[in-house]
């Protein structure tokens, strides 16, 4: 815990006086055994705050799109936290199952794969995406295979879906 944050028990916390009336109706209706009721105030040193935001530096975003009302600061923050979206939809290129079974030897032939396992993510991408903008429409939810029902379902789902089919 950071210095600042620290706090002497005792000097921030004061046991309060309550009827013991009001204490066992409270542990009759809630069924506690024992409560005991305590109130405080935190206190913090805004100096040493404020020096640990400092700290924390910066979050620089460069862009090639020019300060007009359709790129704002926000947009391109949003753009940017978006990505992760479409990265983690990489993690299905390393599935072993998938990879153990290539085997690849002339370098043109591992870019040719690499092309049509980037154009399946976009496929997969564009689907999930599909699906979710219509069920934005939609009152009922998607039912998904195990009776699962879901207004954004991913891409893995919709394709376990599919092999019902």
């Amino acid at each position: 815990m950071h210095p600042s944050f620290r706090m002497q028990f005792e000097d921030m916390v004061s046991i309060s006086a309550v009827p013991s009336q009001l204490i066992a109706a409270l542990c009759d209706e809630f069924g506690f055994k024992d409560l005991i009721i305590i109130a405080g105030e935190i206190r913090y040193d805004e100096e040493a705050l404020l020096m640990q935001v400092q700290k924390q530096g910066l979050f620089v975003l460069v862009t090639d799109h020019a300060q007009s009302e359709a790129w704002d600061s926000a947009r391109v923050l949003q753009t940017y936290k978006g990505q992760a979206a479409a990265e983690t939809r990489f993690r299905l290129l390393k599935d072993p199952v998938i990879l153990e079974a290539m085997y690849v030897k002339q370098p043109r032939r591992v870019e040719a794969l690499g092309v049509v396992f980037v154009m399946a993510l976009l496929i997969y991408g564009l689907l999930e995406w599909r699906v979710r903008e219509q069920m934005k429409r939609e009152k009922e939810p998607l039912i998904l295979p195990g009776n699962r029902k879901s207004f954004t379902p991913t891409g893995e789902m919709l394709l376990a879906l599919l092999k019902t089919i």
